[in-house]
């Protein structure tokens, strides 16, 4: 009875990074322990913050036991401060929160359990609102209920048309096949601080090496759309700005590579919807230069995919690429 009652259980590390959220970490991580599921832990990543998140987070973790707060020395980013944690936990499962987000239900830890145990599933994905001070928007899934290996590129179709769910927050994932997917991208990726793009390169690439997917139609999670969030406001300034179309280029361009050399080909043409995508992050005039990168990247690789798509991308990196030739060598021109 009690080893069916610990497989019954698995163990779960809620991994936060957080990085200048003083004022909304005690939100995030009271909706953690209002869960029901009891057997889970709170791994905090605490990215070298400029404001006092430390003090107030190791404030928290004293009357707490289930918290761990780990700190960098440097601001890495939110992927290596994921990474940190990783590397700690022993547990069955992962779920990533930022930080200032939070869990809107307090069941949802064990209906995603029951699920992943249910269908042996390494990744259960909530249903989610965005919200900003305007207004709330619904994300549902859960539309087939599981995806076996066959069907996966459906979801990962739905996934890069909206924009959502590539998401790591949100996600009920498996320890080992998180491990196995950073082995399979490499040192390249994982060695590298990322602060933008990082979960669409990692879910992609998640989904090559998982067996099956649930969508939970169950509202869980609460993404918060904040004007004034720490990534909002570096991406107004010009380093913060430079870094992002750094980091998304970067993010593309390793898409493309293992879109070509290591993905199924189920899943090249939704890499179309993922420069779609990509695009609509680069809209600063003084970033150009990254959007012909990118391009650049595109056609040199060419993938056989929707029509639709290709179009509109065609179109667009041929038209960035004739006006901003200068990015280009002359052998490309």
């Amino acid at each position: 009875m009690l080893f069916l009652g610990i497989l019954a259980q698995p163990q779960v590390s809620v991994i936060i990074p957080l990085y200048n959220h003083y004022q909304h970490i005690n939100n995030s991580i009271q909706s953690i322990l209002n869960q029901t599921y009891e057997n889970f832990n709170i791994i905090v990543v605490e990215d070298a913050s400029t404001d006092d998140s430390y003090l107030v987070m190791k404030k928290i973790a004293k009357k707490e036991p289930k918290i761990t707060v780990l700190q960098h020395e440097e601001n890495r980013g939110p992927f290596q401060a994921r990474l940190t944690a990783l590397k700690s936990t022993t547990a069955e499962y992962v779920l990533f929160v930022d930080a200032d987000d939070y869990l809107n239900n307090d069941k949802i830890l064990q209906l995603a359990v029951d699920a992943a145990l249910k269908h042996n599933a390494d990744c259960v994905q909530f249903s989610e609102l965005l919200q900003n001070i305007e207004w709330t928007k619904p994300y549902l899934w859960g539309n087939p209920p599981a995806i076996g290996p066959q069907r996966r590129h459906f979801m990962v179709q739905k996934w890069a048309e909206s924009g959502v769910g590539t998401a790591l927050h949100g996600k009920l994932l498996s320890t080992a096949v998180l491990r196995e997917t950073l082995e399979f991208l490499g040192e390249e990726v994982t060695n590298r601080n990322i602060y933008y793009a990082e979960d669409l390169l990692v879910m992609l690439a998640f989904h090559q090496l998982s067996s099956t997917y649930v969508g939970l139609k169950d509202v869980g999670y609460t993404y918060f759309d904040r004007f004034e969030s720490s990534t909002e406001r570096s991406a107004k300034t010009y380093s913060g700005a430079q870094r992002r179309a750094d980091d998304t280029a970067f993010v593309v361009e390793q898409v493309m590579k293992y879109g070509m050399k290591k993905f199924k080909a189920q899943f090249k043409e939704q890499i179309y919807y993922i420069f779609l995508n990509a695009f609509k992050t680069l809209d600063a005039k003084m970033l150009v230069s990254q959007k012909s990168k990118i391009c650049e990247t595109y056609l040199n690789t060419k993938i056989v995919g929707n029509k639709r798509s290709q179009m509109i991308i065609d179109e667009y990196c041929k038209s960035v690429k004739a006006k901003y030739a200068g990015v280009f060598s002359q052998e490309e021109m």
